[in-house]
């Protein structure tokens, strides 16, 4: 979460009840932006467990000229 977001829900915690759809906008929109790592990560992750797959073949195989 961005600085300036942890600052607005904690000056939102700090002013007490009557806030809560705010703070929950606040968390749902964090929320929203971590869903989004993770699945530009998982793209990663699966791009490099494809390149790891490639090279443990190719090392299988006897590993002679490039694995690709």
């Amino acid at each position: 979460m961005p600085l300036a977001e942890i600052a607005r829900l904690a000056r939102l915690v700090r002013e007490g009840g009557g806030n809560e759809r705010e703070r929950l906008a606040v968390l749902r929109e964090h929320r929203r932006r971590v869903t989004e790592q993770i699945a530009r990560l998982r793209d990663c992750l699966d791009l490099v467990d494809a390149k790891v797959t490639s090279y443990e073949r190719h090392l299988a195989a006897g590993g002679s000229g490039e694995p690709w």
